[in-house]
């Protein structure tokens, strides 16, 4: 599979300890010091956006969730209790209601 070109440039302040640091343990790698600061930093990027951008639901969250959204004509008063039972079990504070 090609690599994808790198056009984009990141610089860094960082201090001449830490370029040396980052300099041999890239060489004991193998690795340019692009190659060697990629390899750590973007598995790390990766997974805290995941964690970030990702909704996680127990299943009984899940159920009323589905249940909801497949219900044509949701009545209020369940919609509202259902929401009330999903804030309670991931532990979200419910909004004061007007």
């Amino acid at each position: 599979m090609p690599k994808t070109a790198r056009t984009e440039t990141l610089d860094l302040r960082i201090t001449g300890d830490q370029k040396e640091l980052i300099r041999r343990a890239a060489a004991i790698q193998g690795q340019t010091m692009t190659e060697f600061v990629l390899s750590a930093v973007e598995p790390v990027a990766v997974a805290l956006v995941e964690r970030r951008e990702t909704i996680e639901l127990s299943q009984s969250a899940w159920r009323a969730f589905v249940e909801l959204t497949e219900t044509e004509t949701p009545a209020p008063a369940l919609a509202r209790r259902e929401a009330q039972a999903f804030l309670a079990e991931s532990r979200v504070e419910a909004p004061v209601a007007p």
